[in-house]
């Protein structure tokens, strides 16, 4: 039996492929053998396969980044080394093809969105044993959530789930985590309140809040959050400032870019984020005059430097380029 996955979420391969071990060997001991395709050669692997194991009944190896089945661009080329040289794919070919031990699986992981649909290997492998495990996208997050506590036997109400995709900021690993935490204190429900008290809020999300209150021009929405932000979490001005001058020069990028005709799948490629990402920064580029950006920047530069110095009143003052947004 032989599968491949495959998918740029590296996190999620990971999580999908523990699942699968764990269900295979169901409780059993497990017998992995692993193979990196960059320094190990194929044949070892496929020989591996061929091995009898006395000791288990079960076995699964895995060829990890195996890039010599994933489709390459132009502007991507792998180096061809001495390994990937020295692999017979026919040596592969033939164990896929005549391979009938449901006790033994080959797992081929690629990193990529794309496979190399010439590929003998790609070919020899059946369209069910081939998954793909793309990233979890910003508008699926809410069925997922909804799906997962289904399973668990538990329902979680519609605020709830803005909350915790909120807080986990697509990270599935976050989720994952901060949600078995909830299937053991919760019963029957999940409400908003669960979220508040059992999942722990980044730090950064609670400075974003802020930012978007200004962008709003809430002013008195943003007072109180750093008024809540001194209070509970003892934040220093100089790190809000901080992080609301990368906060901004960031949306001045996305700005930039897409005036200049570049789509959101695009202003993420170009700056490594997340497409989601992209779309929350073109709602705060409707709501602020992105002209103001450099005004702006120059007021936290100059209390950054005043702060710094300890000309003034960090607390204060920091209240007082709120209200004067």
């Amino acid at each position: 039996m032989t599968y491949l996955f495959f998918g740029n979420d590296e996190e999620r391969i990971n999580i999908y492929l523990k699942s699968f071990i764990d269900k295979f060997f169901s409780g059993k001991e497990k017998n992995i053998i692993s193979f990196n395709a960059r320094n190990s050669l194929l044949n070892d692997a496929i020989s591996e396969c061929y091995q009898i194991d006395l000791a288990c009944n079960k076995k699964i190896v895995v060829i990890d980044d195996a890039y010599y089945l994933q489709k390459e661009s132009k502007f991507s080329k792998s180096k061809v080394s001495k390994i990937t040289k020295n692999n017979d794919y026919n040596k592969a070919l033939n164990y896929i093809k005549e391979d009938c031990d449901e006790n033994v699986i080959l797992i081929f992981i690629v990193k990529s969105n794309e496979i190399d649909l010439n590929n003998v290997i790609v070919n020899a492998i059946t369209k069910e044993n081939k998954k793909f495990l793309s990233p979890i996208k910003d508008n699926d997050w809410p069925l997922y959530i909804k799906t997962y506590f289904d399973k668990k036997n538990l329902k979680i109400e519609p605020e709830a789930i803005s909350e915790l995709i909120s807080c986990c900021q697509g990270n599935l690993r976050t989720f994952l985590n901060e949600s078995s935490k909830l299937c053991l204190y919760c019963k029957n429900i999940i409400t908003i309140d669960d979220i508040k008290q059992i999942v722990i809020r980044p730090q950064e999300d609670d400075i974003y809040v802020l930012t978007k209150y200004l962008i709003a021009d809430n002013k008195m929405k943003a007072l109180s959050t750093f008024r809540d932000l001194r209070l509970t979490q003892n934040i220093e001005p100089i790190v809000l400032i901080t992080m609301m001058t990368n906060s901004l020069i960031f949306i001045d990028a996305v700005n930039y870019l897409n005036k200049n005709g570049y789509n959101s799948n695009e202003i993420a490629t170009k700056l490594n984020v997340k497409p989601g990402k992209i779309y929350y920064a073109l709602q705060d580029i409707k709501k602020l005059k992105t002209e103001n950006i450099p005004k702006i920047l120059e007021k936290l530069y100059q209390l950054d430097k005043d702060i710094k110095h300890n000309e003034i009143d960090r607390f204060y003052n920091f209240e007082l380029f709120i209200l004067n947004f």
